[in-house]
């Protein structure tokens, strides 16, 4: 079955995407390329996963929108909280979170390269994500790093990435 991909959804592949660009060739210690490396609403590891890996979800409580203006106004801007999630299984020459602030590194170096695309200097909307000025700014929290509470043997590491985005709820499919 074929689906309208809603903006946010869009902006939750994209994201996945550049994610996937984290990889040797490209300059960064882990490779994120796979299918498997990268998912989105991933909240806990199985006991099959593979050795380190990503997962985009929203936190549980959503932050209140920017107040649009006018009454009938059905284009908001709004911040919107993703929280990044990586795990990486320790091994006989590291720690338990050794590796964990490592691939949190490359993921916050993916999107550093992104946002600085933006800071070029030239005149215009931003455009974070390719989304032409519909995703304003994007804020990359502080990594924290922790040991795995669920699975044994992984490291894992939280950021929250807060994106300013500008959405028409009255067309979420735009």
């Amino acid at each position: 079955m074929i689906i309208q991909k809603p903006f946010r959804l869009r902006v939750l592949i994209a994201l996945t995407e550049l994610l996937q660009t984290v990889t040797p060739a490209n300059g960064y210690q882990f490779d994120l390329s796979d299918d498997e490396s990268v998912v989105r609403g991933r909240l806990f590891l199985g006991d099959r996963e593979p050795v380190y890996m990503v997962s985009l979800i929203e936190p549980p409580n959503a932050v209140e929108p920017v107040r649009s203006r006018g009454v009938d106004n059905t284009t908001r801007a709004a911040e919107w909280d993703i929280l990044i999630q990586g795990w990486a299984r320790d091994d006989e020459d590291n720690q338990e979170c050794d590796l964990a602030y490592a691939l949190a590194a490359d993921v916050h170096k993916a999107l550093a390269v992104e946002l600085k695309k933006t800071q070029t200097g030239r005149p215009g909307a931003p455009n974070l994500l390719g989304f032409n000025g519909r995703v304003i700014e994007m804020k990359i929290g502080t990594p924290v790093i922790r040991p795995s509470e669920e699975v044994t043997g992984y490291g894992v590491f939280y950021t929250i990435l807060t994106l300013k985005i500008s959405e028409d709820i009255g067309n979420p499919f735009v």
